[in-house]
């Protein structure tokens, strides 16, 4: 299939010599998110790998990006097939999809990662629970009553009430919402548990605290508890809850974590696993490429994604693909945050030019001269192929543009009518 083949090339190119980078970082602007969707073409990347490379992957995809039905269809589409896993807190699956489980058995070596995840929801509790009594727990009770203690927030007093109100006098609503979560961290459970927005949850809670009511607090405490209990707990970690996606990749050589935890409660644990199951896959076969298509998260969750980065690029065996929308990533410190990841090798498609300037304002002028060159370069290509421009910082290479021709020049439009619905529907 034309469209497939279009992906297959991309991913070809993108990659490279494995040999060549430890970490790649793909940047898609709203202009190219309907042509080039993170989730398909960080499966086929995937494909390549395994079959180009005999490299190792897996391909973590957030229920919110995609249907699990387009997943399905475009597996049945591939030569080497990978199995798909969920990662959820359900009990019963309506597909005939197997789970994924975080290790508890690696948490007794490896706990402390999990604790700093965690504690990062729940700052204002980092002195008050060590990381380290995450690797002491020898039952699932315990680890269930350390998580919920951790996670609830403390009673709000008045100190924080006026703290809280005092943030809430800033103009910037972001702002406000990301210091007010600092202050009562267990909060940022909120949305799934109690509300559909953030920042609605949190004016409710300002509300509540001047009117000197308590019930959403004690509905934040309820959901954390029964979230966390110890039957809900089970449906995501299990002793070796990792060995039915070790043994798929040892003989398939890639596999998809559906991950339906985004946004939920149950986040910290999933971005405990995407550790837990990169760390595990290379030491059971010796390297792995973790392919994360939905990277942004990485840097709304600033500190978690710093934990991932930090532990899992200090496994040599581990590489790290990161796919970014570009179009959700707006303020001064989001593009700070995203610089983090652009220290190998780069890829962008096209971006607006005052965050060209922010990330790369401290390069040469002659480098953001380049640059600037190719996005012209890019401009003119853009009815007759799939370009992008690269640069790779290990091998000292500068800009270059590269593409992927598109042969029916007449039949681009044509041709992203069927990527929307392969996107949205099936294949």
């Amino acid at each position: 299939m034309r469209i497939l083949q279009i992906y297959r090339e991309l991913a070809e190119r993108m990659l490279g010599d494995l040999k060549d980078w430890r970490e790649l970082s793909i940047i898609i602007p709203p202009s190219r998110i309907e042509m080039i969707n993170p989730e398909i073409l960080a499966i086929l990347m995937a494909e390549k790998a395994w079959r180009r490379y005999g490299e190792n992957s897996i391909v973590t995809i957030n229920k919110s990006r995609i249907p699990l039905r387009t997943i399905i269809k475009l597996k049945e589409k591939m030569v080497n097939k990978p199995a798909i896993f969920k990662f959820t807190a359900e009990k019963a699956l309506e597909e005939n999809i197997p789970k994924v489980r975080i290790s508890f058995e690696r948490l007794k070596t490896k706990g402390r990662i999990l604790g700093r995840i965690i504690k990062n929801y729940a700052p204002e509790k980092q002195e008050m629970i060590k990381e380290e009594r995450f690797e002491e727990v020898e039952t699932m009770k315990d680890l269930s009553e350390l998580i919920i203690k951790c996670l609830i927030p403390p009673r709000i007093n008045d100190f924080v009430k006026e703290k809280l109100k005092r943030t809430t006098m800033k103009k910037d609503k972001l702002t406000t919402l990301a210091n007010t979560v600092g202050i009562i961290g267990g909060l940022i459970f909120a949305p799934q548990a109690v509300a559909p927005r953030s920042l609605a949850i949190i004016q409710e809670i300002i509300g509540n605290i001047e009117t000197r009511r308590a019930e959403l607090y004690n509905k934040i405490e309820e959901a954390i508890k029964e979230g966390y209990k110890e039957e809900n707990l089970r449906e995501m970690v299990k002793l070796r809850g990792l060995d039915p996606l070790v043994d798929q990749i040892k003989r398939e050589g890639y596999a998809i974590i559906f991950n339906e935890t985004q946004r939920t409660i149950y986040e910290p644990l999933a971005h405990y696993l995407m550790w837990n199951a990169a760390e595990t896959i290379s030491r059971e076969t010796g390297s792995v490429i973790n392919f994360i298509p939905d990277a942004n998260e990485l840097i709304n969750t600033i500190w978690t994604g710093k934990i991932i980065r930090e532990n899992l690029l200090s496994n040599r065996t581990i590489r790290l693909v990161y796919f970014f929308r570009e179009g959700e990533i707006n303020r001064r410190e989001e593009i700070e945050k995203m610089k983090e990841y652009m220290k190998d090798k780069l890829i962008l498609f096209d971006a607006k030019l005052d965050k060209i300037l922010e990330a790369f304002k401290s390069d040469y002028a002659t480098e953001i001269g380049k640059l600037l060159k190719c996005f012209a370069e890019l401009s003119d290509k853009t009815n007759e192929s799939i370009a992008f421009i690269s640069r790779n910082k290990v091998l000292k290479k500068s800009w270059e543009v590269m593409e992927v021709p598109i042969k029916e020049k007449s039949k681009m439009r044509k041709l992203l009518n069927k990527i929307r619905k392969l996107r949205l529907t099936t294949i």
